[in-house]
């Protein structure tokens, strides 16, 4: 509110110089709003909202990202072919869970590393 004090226009100069200002300020709040608008308008296109939406559930720096199950679904899918005893006993569980879980995690990183590398 005190920003906003401007000392009293005393001459016509002043008035010229202070509505110059007010019209330019207008002008830019106007384009700014276009511009808004503009990207409002190309968000809410199918394509890039169906891109939005996929960009969301496999995205890597999502919190519902489907990567990590998928990698880990994947990797104990495999890791249960490979080695004997995963699909068996205790031990070999946990070595294909904790396996699994290294390869998830290896997915996302590698995912987020290349977004990174996108931006």
């Amino acid at each position: 509110m005190i920003d906003d004090y401007k000392p009293a226009i005393t001459s016509l100069k002043e008035l010229k110089v202070a509505i110059a200002l007010l019209e330019q300020r207008r002008a830019d709040a106007g384009q700014a709003f276009r511009a808004q608008v503009h990207t409002t308008i190309e968000s809410m296109k199918p394509v890039n909202l169906l891109k939005s939406a996929l960009q969301g559930i496999f995205g890597a720096g999502s919190d519902n990202s489907i990567v990590p199950v998928v990698a880990g679904s994947i990797g104990s899918l495999i890791l249960k072919k490979v080695i004997p005893m995963a699909g068996g006993n205790l031990i070999g569980r946990a070595i294909a869970g904790v396996a699994a879980w290294a390869l998830s995690r290896w997915a996302v990183q590698r995912l987020q590393r290349n977004d990174a590398k996108g931006d």
